[in-house]
């Protein structure tokens, strides 16, 4: 009895310990961030190259908080940069309850771009990214964090990171050998889709076409040369599939660089993808 009263106290100062350091840090982070937005009040800060960004957040309200996160975190460190997050109904309403978390309203701007109509949010995020890119505009998942202000080369188009090629994975090889029916783009690079970056100038009609039917077409295809895993993982990365090839079957390789080289999880560099909709395996 005396070793099982022990541990449970011990147990007891351990998760003590645990709520102590995350409440310390939390208070030191609020504290850094309030007294930076202060001093830009009253001293001019030099910002260069702010930039317009856009980030979809639709269907679960988790998103609104992880949003918000992911702003406020880049505005800590260059409160220029402007964003516009596009909503259905269900976070539109979340976003007009929390605005007050927003560290710099005025630079932010939200629209209720879509109904929630049952629509698989993939369409949602291939019509955010057309928009974003005619407008110059980056688009960005929300469930990021932001870790240094980027610098952008608009004369490329510009994914997260190189993930790996088309056929080094099966269930993207027999999408491009069975639905698609096109060997040659198993030589494509799959790049992940966090942060996109298409300027206008690459954002043609036919690219834009392009992006539409393939999306359209693997969501509504039945995939009967998958099995049930391989079925639900390519629904869900169905719009990047469709931007990767979109993008490499209109422009050459001269054409596309990357925002990272390398992009294990957890990695703090540059930008930070937190991967809340593939844990949580958020399909459609």
């Amino acid at each position: 009895m005396k070793i099982s009263f022990f541990n449970k106290i011990q147990k007891i100062f351990k998760s003590l310990g645990y709520y102590f350091r995350v409440y310390y840090h939390s208070i030191i982070y609020l504290c850094k961030k309030k007294i930076r937005k202060t001093l830009r009040r009253f001293k001019k800060i030099k910002i260069v190259d702010p930039y317009s960004f856009v980030i979809l957040c639709v269907k679960n309200k988790n998103y609104v908080k992880l949003a918000i996160n992911n702003i406020n975190s880049l505005h800590y460190l260059n409160p220029s940069h402007k964003f516009s997050i596009h909503c259905d109904d269900i976070c539109y309403e979340e976003l007009q309850k929390n605005q007050k978390a927003i560290d710099y309203k005025k630079n932010v701007h939200i629209s209720n771009l879509y109904q929630n109509d049952g629509r698989p949010w993939q369409l949602s995020k291939i019509e955010s990214l057309i928009t974003a890119g005619k407008n110059n505009q980056i688009l960005i998942d929300a469930d990021s964090l932001w870790h240094n202000d980027p610098k952008i080369n608009f004369d490329k188009i510009i994914f997260q990171v190189r993930s790996s090629k088309f056929r080094e994975r099966k269930d993207e090889s027999l999408v491009m050998s069975n639905l698609f029916i096109k060997p040659e783009w198993l030589e494509f690079d799959h790049y992940v889709t966090g942060f996109v970056s298409i300027p206008s100038k690459f954002m043609s009609e036919k690219l834009v076409n392009d992006f539409r039917y393939l999306t359209d077409k693997i969501l509504t295809d039945d995939l009967y040369f998958l099995d049930d895993s391989q079925k639900e993982n390519i629904t869900r990365i169905s719009e990047e599939l469709a931007v990767n090839i979109a993008v490499q079957s209109n422009y050459d390789k001269e054409y596309i660089s990357t925002l990272k080289i390398n992009d294990v999880k957890g990695d703090k560099n540059i930008f930070q993808s937190l991967y809340f909709g593939c844990a949580n395996k958020i399909i459609e």
